[in-house]
């Protein structure tokens, strides 16, 4: 997929992904993903995600880039997370709240 995902409810790809996807509860991509999820309950990238994660919860493999959302979780992060809980596995603090930052 590559281009603009937009829909009322959720928007999922099983490959790699290009694009902005922008939906009313959740946007899931299976594989690598380079853009912006924009969600208004949950954005989910399974493996590595080069962009940002607009949403009250995020969920990315690893990240390079932002995500801002009140629950934030990456498994590595490459970047910033802004939220109430920001979650980076691959840190010796994995926990930090309102602004997390890894490199």
């Amino acid at each position: 997929m590559n281009g603009v995902a937009c829909s009322g409810l959720f928007n999922s790809t099983g490959e790699s992904d290009g694009s902005i996807q922008i939906a009313g509860l959740c946007n899931f991509v299976a594989f690598d993903f380079a853009g912006c999820q924009i969600s208004g309950l949950y954005s989910c990238v399974e493996s590595s995600c080069l962009g940002c994660q607009i949403g009250v919860a995020n969920y990315a493999g690893s990240i390079t880039g932002v995500q801002i959302g009140a629950v934030n979780f990456a498994e590595r992060l490459c970047g910033v997370q802004i939220g109430l809980f920001n979650f980076n596995q691959s840190s010796c603090i994995s926990f930090m709240p309102i602004i997390n930052i890894g490199f």
